[in-house]
Parts: structure tokens; sequence; C-alpha cells
């Protein structure tokens, strides 16, 4: 667990010092246009996420974990920000939390990004955890830190579903198939 948590943390390094060849193109066309550069997603706390976990309550609630140095999360980011509004109208929550390093620089890099792909530049809060281990044994004690990674919570803030890796829309609809199915029960 902690060799992960050492290649996790490289990995976070290596992309807190990366910046996307199109992020400061994208940032001086909006100031061309005469529109506002992005504003900053906010940064949560592992204590806050699990409050928000919580705020759920009543309603399922899908939370994925997602990072912009991570490319199968980017090429899924516009179709989930589709599929969060259709969720939305079924009774279901989601909610998407970025991995990156929650630094003012980053934040507005993460910002930068979901104003291109998913049209929100505060689509997704960054996490910021303090005790990697004790956080994603809160979440499930069998995460071992790869993300992308959705955890289908029920209305009763229980976990019952887990997906690992990549999604297509045929993936999601039966993850979002099987928690409204038992739902029901």
């Amino acid at each position: 667990m902690n060799a992960l948590l050492v290649v996790v943390a490289a990995i976070v390094s290596a992309a807190v010092s990366f910046r996307a060849p199109d992020q400061k193109p994208v940032a001086a066309s909006l100031a061309r246009e005469g529109k506002p550069v992005a504003e900053q997603v906010r940064v949560i706390t592992a204590a806050e996420l699990g409050r928000e976990i919580k705020g759920h309550k009543g309603r399922p609630l899908i939370l994925h974990f997602w990072a912009t140095w991570c490319v199968p999360c980017l090429t899924e980011l516009p179709f989930l920000a589709r599929a969060a509004q259709d969720l939305r109208r079924r009774g279901v929550d989601f909610l998407p939390i970025s991995l990156d390093s929650p630094t003012p620089k980053s934040a507005q890099h993460v910002s930068t990004l979901l104003a291109q792909r998913v049209k929100d530049p505060q689509w997704s809060p960054i996490l910021k955890v303090t005790d990697v281990d004790a956080f994603m044994n809160s979440i499930d004690p069998d995460w071992e830190g790869a993300i992308p990674i959705f955890f289908v919570f029920d209305s009763d803030t229980r976990l019952r579903r887990t997906h690992l890796g990549n999604i297509n829309q045929s993936e999601f609809n039966a993850l979002v198939a099987g928690e409204m199915a038992a739902e029901k029960k």
C-alpha cells in the first residue's frame, strides 16, 4: 500500500508542475472574447467530503474520483457531465472529486480544463487529504487509490457498488440501473 502511495505521490507531484499545452491559449482566448477566465474550483477536505456524502442521505449517490493527469479520466468527463444532469432528474446524485494537488495553481488548471470539457469550471472540487490511508479506508477499505473509480452509495449512504477504470455509457448505465433496482426493493 505504501509503495502505491509513493507512486501516486510522484505522479501527483509531476502533474502539479505540468501545465497542459492548451491551458494558456484557452485563458487568453477567453480574455480576448471579453469573457472572465474560469473561476477556480473549490478545495474541500476529507471531513467536508464525508459531510457531503452524508448530506445525500435519501438519494443514491455516485462518487467519482478523477484527476487531470489521468488520461482515461479526461476522456470520460464530457459524457459524465451529461450523465450527471440526467441522473439528477432520475433521483440520483453524482459527485465528481478531483485528486489533483490542492494548490491555487492546480485549481486554476482544473478550472480551465473543466471549462473546456464540461462547460462548468466549478463542476468538481479538489480534495485535500492529510492522511491518505485513513481517507481511502473511510470510502472503501478495498480501495488502493487507483482512478478513475466510481463508488455507488444507496440512499442510506451505504457503499453498494464500485467500478474501477474507465467507463463507457453502457457500463455507466448498468451501474446506475443496478442501484436504481436495488433502491426499489
